[in-house]
């Protein structure tokens, strides 16, 4: 039943009956202090009726001995005086009895009925002692001294201090009484306040836990089920109250997320599908673009190189036919220009020995530098490690031997820069003697080569006679080649230009083919992507 009710309510009704209790309890507080307050203020009025007391006792006292000094002859004391003090006693025990105020301070009646009695008798004894008072006076004037007067004076007297007294301590008990009773009160009141505060501390936990259960203890399970069955959870909870309304909604929310996920799932499947198949199409017609763009720039470059051939062949053509007639003529010049070059060869054969003996000689001397810098390179070492003893046995010379360690250092760079230098010095004599050989090697390989000249400038000579009567052939047949290849050059000059435009189209469209093999990969790793992580929900396909 309580599943019916919202939580509001439920915080509602708890705090209704949370508020309740302290309204009780906070009233029956206010009752208390009031009658505390009461009390206290019964405590507080006792306190000047013993003052009162005092007065009357300080009066009635001082009077007397006012009165008996006046009456031993005294002339300094005044009746008057004496009785005004009297009449003041009489006018504090009228205050007592009846309440007012005198002297600035307020006096509340007594209730006490024996205390009551007793200043009233009180009273009464202090107007028989005023009477006795003034019946001695008049005794003392007819010369009556000693009369019944004077004891009856005295007893007054006596009684009146002795009612004082009687009521002080009535007056002193009624005020301990009281104060006890007040505490007796307040004591009981303060173990009423604790445990009544105690309750209401224990109702408070009691609403406080009931409400947080009805809410924690369902979302605890919500969760627990959740983290158990993820996004196939169905929340069973027959409840009426917000738990109720959003599990309900938690349910229709979950359900359409399946439902949204199913859609997903194939939807990212067959779009993995045709990623995969347009990546693989692509792929191919970007390959074949490719290898067309490269066909067509290979038949290019060939076409533009044979038109190129072909201009310079009916150029060269042109040309040739006046060559090959300066040609024959200067066949006959080139025999003799054969013989000279022969004569010269021979004498660049002894210049070629006499470089290969200097050059070998430069060889042997680089290798004793190299010996040398060996040499060196071991003295090197020495001085460095003379050096590094140096610099220790300045260290344990201390201050005196900073001076010598200076100079250590100064020899242990000189022996680095040193070092350095040889190395360098010995690596220009590796590349100097490698340069040798290789000099070596190519005069003996370009002495073989004069011999060989020598030889062939002879056939040459022979040969040119025979070239002379061929160039009258060659002659009539470029003439014949420079007009053919004149009009092949125009030809293969429109064929090259229609190849460009078809290869410059075909990189267009390898290019095109390559974005959209750009696009359909990326588009492939979105839709992997999407599927691992759709993949993370397992949706029961029985709900």
């Amino acid at each position: 039943m309580l599943n019916n009710i919202s939580i509001l309510n439920k915080s509602a009704i708890g705090f209704g009956i949370l508020f309740i209790l302290a309204l009780a309890l906070t009233v029956f507080s206010i009752s208390q202090l009031n009658y505390l307050l009461e009390s206290s203020d019964k405590v507080v009025n006792d306190i000047p009726i013993q003052t009162a007391l005092l007065e009357v006792q300080y009066a009635a006292t001082k009077g007397h001995l006012y009165f008996e000094e006046i009456m031993a002859g005294d002339q300094n004391e005044s009746s008057d005086k004496v009785y005004q003090l009297w009449d003041e006693a009489i006018s504090y025990c009228d205050i007592i009895l009846k309440g007012g105020q005198k002297n600035d301070r307020t006096y509340a009646a007594i209730r006490n009925k024996k205390e009551i009695e007793t200043i009233s008798n009180m009273r009464m004894a202090m107007e028989e002692m005023i009477s006795y008072a003034k019946q001695r006076q008049q005794d003392s004037k007819s010369g009556q001294a000693g009369s019944e007067a004077d004891r009856q004076f005295d007893s007054a007297y006596e009684k009146v201090m002795s009612l004082a007294e009687e009521a002080k301590i009535i007056a002193d008990q009624e005020t301990k009484g009281s104060y006890d009773h007040m505490l007796s009160v307040f004591s009981r009141d303060k173990m009423i306040f604790g445990f009544g505060g105690l309750f209401l501390c224990l109702i408070a936990v009691g609403i406080g836990y009931f409400i947080s259960t009805t809410i924690v203890k369902p979302i605890k399970a919500a969760a627990k089920l959740i983290d158990k069955d993820g996004i196939n959870t169905v929340f069973k909870m027959n409840r009426h109250d917000e738990i109720g309304q959003l599990t309900r909604s938690m349910n229709n929310f979950l359900s359409s997320f399946r439902d949204i996920l199913v859609d997903v799932f194939d939807a990212s499947r067959a779009v993995a599908t045709s990623s995969k198949e347009i990546s693989a199409s692509t792929d191919t017609m970007a390959t074949n673009a490719r290898e067309q763009s490269l066909h067509t720039n290979g038949i290019t470059s060939a076409v533009e190189e044979m038109s190129k051939t072909v201009y310079e062949i009916s150029h060269n053509a042109s040309s040739a036919k006046e060559m090959a007639l300066h040609a024959q003529s200067s066949a006959t010049q080139g025999a003799q220009v054969i013989d000279e070059t022969a004569e010269g060869i021979s004498k660049m054969v002894g210049m070629i020995k006499q470089s290969t003996d200097v050059v070998n000689s430069l060889s042997d001397s680089s290798g004793k530098i190299g010996k040398i810098l060996n040499i060196i390179e071991d003295i090197t070492k020495q001085i460095n490690l003379i050096a590094l003893n140096a610099s220790i046995e300045a260290t344990k010379a201390g201050e005196r031997g900073k001076g010598f360690a200076v100079v250590a250092d100064e020899i242990k760079k000189l022996a680095e820069r040193t070092t350095h230098s040889t190395a360098e010095i010995n690596e220009m004599i590796v590349k100097i003697q490698t340069n040798v050989s290789e000099a070596v090697n190519l005069m003996a390989r370009t002495r073989e080569k004069a011999d060989s000249a020598i030889t062939l400038s002879h056939d040459a000579k022979s040969s040119l006679k025979e070239i002379s009567e061929v160039f009258q052939e060659v002659t009539q047949m470029v003439a014949q080649i420079a007009v053919s290849s004149h009009q092949q050059s125009i030809t293969s000059d429109q064929i090259a230009d229609n190849i460009k435009i078809i290869n410059q189209s075909t990189q267009q469209v390898a290019a095109g083919i390559q974005e959209i093999a750009k696009s359909a990969d990326y588009f492939k790793t979105l839709t992997d992507s999407m599927q691992k992580r759709v993949n993370v929900f397992k949706v029961d396909e029985r709900l």
